[in-house]
């Protein structure tokens, strides 16, 4: 249905794939982003903890 209203309306197929499908996959996108940020940050401040004497990490766990 949604593929004949793009043909009626003369949409190429580019800006089919910019409308429809990149549209929907931007929340799941900006899921991972934050998830893999959040575990990034935590393991850098592990590894802070246990090897630094002066960065954030080693601050947090005087």
């Amino acid at each position: 249905m949604i593929g004949q209203q793009l043909a009626v309306f003369r949409i190429s197929a580019w800006r089919r794939l910019q409308l429809i499908f990149a549209s929907q996959l931007v929340p799941f996108v900006l899921a991972a982003v934050h998830t893999s940020l959040s575990l990034i940050w935590k393991i850098m401040l592990v590894f802070e903890v246990l090897g630094s004497d002066g960065d954030v990490g080693y601050r947090i766990a005087i």
